[in-house]
């Protein structure tokens, strides 16, 4: 944790384009991860990818009213649960957004707040149990959204369901 404290203060105040967070194991301080993620915001981050296995962890709702975001990918498939009220939701950038293993505070209503406030979405990809026994409903999809895959794994099989969805 040390480590990422360090880069993240070698760089100032510059810009952070990519950012790629795996955290695992005991040791992992939720409140230092979002000192990072809001860091990281302000810094204009436009392409983030957040890996936390075997940790429940609040994100922080300034994640999801980013104007730089353009690519965001949340979870990971061995146990972590990102959990997050999307009262506001605007992502007027975002292009490319994959969750795995989510949990939505409002099950389907939260999903769909997430989703009406990304308006130029592209693709969308979701992995694991996100909705547990409740449909997946995209009954209002951006209107840009060109690819939405579905991928679910159960013991020692994998299934995936891929729809492209191509303008006329």
């Amino acid at each position: 944790m040390e480590f990422v404290d360090r880069v993240l203060s070698l760089q100032g105040n510059g810009t952070v384009n990519k950012f790629s967070l795996t955290c695992c194991g005991d040791g992992v301080d939720p409140a230092r991860i979002t000192c990072w993620i809001l860091n990281l915001l302000k810094r204009g981050v436009s392409d983030l990818d957040l890996s936390l296995s075997e940790l429940e962890y609040p994100l922080p709702s300034e994640l999801f009213v980013s104007k730089t975001l353009g690519k965001l990918k949340l979870g990971q498939g061995d146990g972590p649960i990102f959990t997050f009220d999307v009262e506001d939701v605007f992502l007027p950038k975002l292009k490319y957004l994959c969750l795995d293993s989510l949990v939505f505070e409002e099950d389907d209503v939260g999903f769909a707040k997430l989703l009406s406030g990304c308006p130029v979405l592209e693709e969308l990809v979701l992995k694991g149990g996100i909705f547990g026994s409740h449909a997946l409903c995209l009954s209002q999809p951006s209107r840009g959204l060109r690819s939405f895959a579905r991928i679910w794994m159960r013991i020692q099989r994998v299934c995936q369901l891929i729809l492209r969805i191509l303008s006329t």
